[in-house]
């Protein structure tokens, strides 16, 4: 436990964070110095006890070798109930859809649910007092269908991949040494409490009015939106439904919708890297 306690601070300290410099454009050898640091940590804490040592306090984890590690075929599959699910809000033309599908991108085994892909037929979705189609609002959805897809991949995500047309991507021939992330991005998904409550990680991209209008202005839609529609329901259904999921949720991270998509990106990415590492640990 001696010994182990002198490497693992040599490694958080000077000589660890060379090598993570060094390593930086490697990721087999990124992963290769994580593993390595998790058995000294497990080689410590499994023997402290005995010998009368205290674990080191204040565990430094880099974010490049966290984001190595995470998505590394060596991560052991987590627990049905603690497989992470993590969902991206945003406002109307926020941008979400460019997030979700290059962070779907950038994580192996992880799964990608559109709230979009589930809105009802136009003849069903009710209309307001001003004929608009109140299609922000989880009546024009069909949730149920949409829950059982997420509950589908919670049972078993690997056979939701193949599903999909997608192969589980595997380091080792081990089955079981794969972590699966569910992705759910929508605009209404943290005001469906069944819906919401299966997230570890929530995202909120938000941008300011003239933007979202100037986007959604330049976009064809089928069926096209009316004269008046973004004043007269799409932005006063947008503050309602935030305030709703205000009042329903508090962990949310916000996320500042006018950055660069590539710093959203790797904010994100390097952010859910770390609950998979956090999960993993826990298990």
């Amino acid at each position: 436990a001696h010994t182990a306690n002198k490497v693992c601070g040599v490694l958080a300290g000077s000589l660890g964070a060379t090598l993570l410099k060094h390593f930086s454009g490697k990721p087999s050898a990124l992963t290769w110095f994580g593993r390595l640091r998790r058995w000294l940590r497990h080689l410590r804490g499994s023997t402290a006890a005995s010998a009368n040592h205290e674990p080191i306090a204040g565990k430094r984890e880099d974010v490049a070798l966290q984001a190595a590690e995470a998505t590394d075929g060596s991560v052991s599959t987590l627990a049905a109930n603690s497989l992470p699910a993590v969902g991206i809000k945003r406002t109307t033309n926020g941008g979400k859809s460019t997030l979700s599908k290059s962070l779907h991108l950038q994580i192996p085994n992880s799964c990608l649910i559109a709230q979009d892909s589930y809105f009802k037929e136009e003849c069903v979705v009710p209309v307001d007092s001003n004929g608009f189609k109140q299609y922000d609002k989880l009546d024009a959805l069909h949730m149920d269908a949409m829950m059982d897809e997420v509950n589908s991949w919670r049972r078993d995500p690997e056979a939701c991949l193949r599903r999909r047309g997608l192969n589980p991507a595997h380091a080792t021939p081990s089955a079981d040494e794969a972590v699966h992330v569910l992705i759910v991005e929508g605009f209404l998904i943290f005001n469906h409490r069944p819906l919401n409550e299966i997230f570890c990680k929530r995202y909120f991209m938000e941008i300011p009015y003239d933007v979202c209008k100037r986007r959604r202005s330049s976009r064809v839609y089928t069926p096209p939106d009316p004269p008046g529609y973004f004043d007269g329901h799409v932005w006063p259904m947008y503050l309602k439904n935030r305030q709703e999921m205000e009042s329903m949720e508090s962990d949310i991270l916000f996320l500042d919708g006018l950055k660069p998509k590539e710093e959203l990106l790797a904010h994100v990415y390097r952010d859910v890297c770390q609950e998979i590492e956090r999960l993993r640990e826990k298990h």
